[in-house]
C-alpha cells in the first residue's frame, strides 16, 4: 500500500506520519501472535511477594510468549506499597515483609521513632523519609559525643543515635527492597512505560493527530469512562500501548471496565485477573453441598482466548 492510501485510510496529513504508521503496522503484522499484556501494579506486587520467596512465578509473568508491559505510575506504587501508606493494598507491608530484615512501613517508623508523650508526630515521620538521606553523619556525631565520659549516660543523646541508627538502616534496606522489585521486572521481560513516552505530544506525533486527538485528550476521556481517577493514566497507558490484555486484580477497576465501551483501544474483554477469586454458593433448601466458581476471567482463559481471535493475525488490525 502506498503512502498516499495510508493517508486516505487513517486520515493522517503528513506524508513523514504516514511513513511512520507503516513501519509500525508492519512491526505489528509481525507480532501479532504474541499478545502486549500490560500488568497492573497489584499483580505485580502479588509476584513480588512470591519471587522473593523463591516461588513459582505466575503464567502472566513466565508466558515465553507474551510481551509484558507496565507503567511508570506502578512502579511508584509499588514503592508507596512498600511505604505501607496505599490503602488499596491494605496492609501489604505489615503482612509480607520480614520486621529484621525488610524497611519497616511509615506507621511502625513513627511509632518507634517519633513518639512523645504518648503522641505520634506524623509530621517528623514524613519529613526523616526523606531528610535521613545526607544526613548519615548524624550517627557518626551522635557516637563520638557518646565517647565523651560526661556523655556517655546521656539519655538525649542515646535515643537520638538509636533513631538515626535505626532510620539509616531502614532507608537502606527500602533501597534494597526497590531495587529487588526491580530485578523481578527485568528478569520477567517487563517493559516500564515512561511517562514521557505516553503523555509527550512531541514524542507521540504519530498517536496525536488532529484527527485522533478529540479521543485520547484525558479530559475527554475522563468524561466518557468511569475509572477510578487514580487509574486513569495507567488505562490511559494501556489504551496507548493497544494492550491486549490487562492483567488486574482491582475489583473497582474490572467492576467499571464495561464502561470503557467497544470503540476504544481497550475494551472490558481485554481484562482478566491474575488471581481469579472464587465465589461460593449455599443453597441450604435444596441442600445441595457448597459449590464454587470463578468470579471473573482468569488469564489463562484470556489468553486463550486472544490466540484464537488472532489466528490469521487479524485481532492487530481490527483494533488499529
Amino acid at each position: 500500500m502506498n503512502s498516499q492510501s495510508w493517508r486516505i485510510c487513517t486520515g493522517v496529513a503528513s506524508e513523514g506520519a504516514a511513513i511512520k504508521l507503516n513501519q509500525v503496522m508492519r512491526y505489528f503484522m509481525d507480532k501479532t501472535s504474541r499478545p502486549i499484556v500490560f500488568l497492573d501494579t497489584n499483580v505485580l506486587i502479588s509476584a513480588f511477594d512470591g519471587y522473593r520467596k523463591k516461588k513459582r512465578l505466575p503464567f502472566y509473568l513466565s508466558d515465553p510468549e507474551a510481551r509484558r508491559f507496565t507503567f511508570e505510575k506502578c512502579i511508584f506504587e509499588a514503592y508507596m506499597v512498600f511505604r505501607g501508606v496505599i490503602k488499596k493494598e491494605g496492609k501489604w507491608a505489615q503482612d509480607h515483609l520480614d520486621k529484621n530484615n525488610d524497611p519497616r512501613p511509615l506507621n511502625d517508623l513513627i511509632n518507634k521513632y517519633h513518639r512523645y508523650n504518648n503522641e505520634n508526630n506524623l509530621f517528623e515521620g514524613n519529613y526523616w523519609i526523606n531528610n535521613i538521606e545526607g544526613n548519615e553523619w548524624l550517627v557518626d556525631f551522635y557516637e563520638d559525643a557518646l565517647k565523651d565520659p560526661l556523655n556517655s549516660k546521656n539519655e538525649t543523646l542515646l535515643r537520638n543515635l538509636k533513631v538515626f541508627k535505626g532510620l539509616v538502616r531502614n532507608r537502606n534496606l527500602f533501597e534494597k527492597l526497590c531495587d529487588e522489585f526491580n530485578k523481578m521486572l527485568k528478569k520477567c521481560d517487563i517493559r516500564i512505560l515512561m511517562y514521557s513516552e505516553v503523555f509527550c505530544t512531541k514524542e507521540n506525533e504519530l498517536f496525536y493527530t488532529n484527527t485522533i486527538d478529540l479521543i485520547w485528550m484525558l479530559d475527554t476521556l475522563g468524561r466518557t469512562i468511569i475509572v477510578p481517577s487514580e487509574d486513569l493514566e495507567i488505562v490511559f497507558a494501556a489504551m496507548w500501548l493497544r494492550a491486549d490484555i490487562f492483567v488486574t486484580d482491582d475489583d473497582s477497576l474490572i467492576e467499571h471496565s464495561p464502561s470503557l465501551g467497544l470503540n476504544l483501544p481497550l475494551s472490558a474483554a481485554s481484562f482478566c485477573r491474575g488471581n481469579p477469586k472464587e465465589v461460593k454458593n449455599n443453597d441450604e433448601k435444596s441442600g445441595e453441598k457448597e459449590s464454587s466458581q470463578p468470579r471473573d476471567r482468569s488469564w489463562r482463559s484470556t489468553r486463550t482466548g486472544f490466540l484464537r481471535l488472532s489466528e490469521g493475525r487479524r485481532l492487530r488490525w481490527f483494533r488499529l
